[in-house]
C-alpha cells in the first residue's frame, strides 16, 4: 500500500454520517477505506444509503483475498470506483455461497455457552452435506478429508457440551479478574490476561491461544505453517471476548453472532491501514488491545455520539 493516512471506516460511522450526526471530511488528508465487510453488512440489512457516503468521501475498497479468493497476508488497495457497482459484483460472486455462510455460528455460540443453539450430530451432519456440496468439484480426496475432519468434529462436540456451562461462569473459572479493568499503562493488555490464564490453557501456548500462531488440534496438519494474520486477529477477537475483555453483548444469541463477527473482520482488514475509525467502544478497546499484540502502532478514533 501507498504511503499515507488510510483510516478504514467502521461501518456505525458510515450510518452517522448519512445521518449527519458526524460530518467526515472528503479532501485529500486521509483516504477512507473500506471492504468486503461492508457489502455482506449491507447485504444482510439491505441498506443501501451506505453507498452514498462511500461516493461522497470517495472511499476505496481494500482486498486480502488472491484471484482464487483465498486469504493473503498482502493487501491490495483498489482506486476509487462506484460502490453500487463494486457492490453489484459482490453480490454476483457470492450468491452461489450465501447459503452458506450461517454454518458456522451455532457452533461459535455454542462454545459461548449456549448448549441448545444446537444439537451435535445433527448439527455436524447438516455441515457435511454443505460441505460436500461446496467441494463437489474437487478431487474425491477432498470428500475423505470431509468425512476424518467432520467424525472427529462431532466426537469434540459431544464430549465438550457436558463441560460447558454460561459464559460467565465459565468466566470464572478461568480467572476472578475483570479483564475489561485491565491498565494499558501497566503493559501490554494481551500479555496481563495471559499472566491470568496461562496455567489453565497449558499445554496451549500464548501466540496460539491468542492467534499469532495456529492452534494445533484445529488443523495438525497445518500447525508448523504460518498463520494468516487476518484469520489470526479475529480469532484473537474471539478469545478476548470470550474472556470478559470489553466482551460484545448477546455473545451467546446466534441472532448477535453476524454482528460479532463483522466487528472482528472490521479489525482484522484495519490493521492493513493506518487505523480504524468507530463509535463502538467496545470494539475500540480489543482493536487496541489486537494492534498492540500483532505488534503494529495504528490509529484507533473513537468518535462519541451523544
Amino acid at each position: 500500500m501507498k504511503k499515507g493516512i488510510f483510516i478504514y471506516l467502521d461501518q456505525n460511522i458510515i450510518q452517522y454520517d448519512f445521518e449527519k450526526k458526524i460530518n467526515l471530511s472528503n479532501d485529500s488528508k486521509f483516504v477512507w477505506v473500506y471492504s468486503d465487510e461492508h457489502f455482506n453488512e449491507i447485504n444482510r440489512k439491505e441498506d443501501s444509503h451506505f453507498f452514498k457516503v462511500l461516493e461522497r468521501l470517495k472511499a476505496r475498497k481494500i482486498k486480502i483475498l488472491n484471484d482464487k479468493f483465498e486469504i493473503t497476508n498482502e493487501c491490495i488497495l483498489l482506486n476509487y470506483d462506484d460502490p453500487k457497482k463494486l457492490y453489484d459484483q459482490y453480490l454476483e460472486t457470492v450468491s452461489e455461497y450465501k447459503p452458506y455462510s450461517f454454518l458456522f455460528n451455532p457452533l461459535q455460540t455454542f462454545f459461548y455457552g449456549n448448549v441448545d443453539s444446537m444439537e451435535p450430530s445433527k448439527y455436524v451432519t447438516d455441515i457435511k452435506q454443505s460441505l460436500i456440496e461446496l467441494t463437489k468439484e474437487l478431487p474425491e480426496e477432498y470428500t475423505e478429508q470431509i468425512d476424518s475432519v467432520c467424525e472427529q468434529l462431532e466426537s469434540n462436540l459431544i464430549s465438550a457440551k457436558p463441560q460447558i456451562k454460561p459464559l460467565n461462569k465459565m468466566r470464572k473459572l478461568w480467572t476472578k479478574s475483570q479483564f475489561s479493568n485491565l491498565d494499558e499503562k501497566n503493559g501490554s493488555i494481551i500479555d496481563q490476561i495471559w499472566n491470568e490464564i496461562d496455567e489453565k490453557v497449558k499445554p496451549i501456548t500464548k501466540d496460539q491461544f491468542f492467534g499469532k500462531e495456529i492452534l494445533p488440534f484445529i488443523s495438525p496438519k497445518n500447525a508448523d505453517k504460518k498463520q494468516l494474520i487476518f484469520l489470526g486477529i479475529v480469532q484473537c477477537h474471539s478469545a478476548l471476548n470470550f474472556l470478559g475483555y470489553w466482551p460484545d453483548e448477546g455473545l451467546p444469541k446466534t441472532s448477535k453472532i453476524f454482528g460479532i463477527n463483522s466487528d472482528a473482520s472490521h479489525i482484522a482488514h484495519s490493521f492493513f491501514c493506518s487505523g480504524i475509525i468507530s463509535a463502538d467502544n467496545r470494539l475500540c478497546q480489543k482493536a487496541k488491545a489486537i494492534y498492540e499484540y500483532f505488534g503494529k502502532n495504528k490509529i484507533v478514533v473513537q468518535v462519541k455520539i451523544d
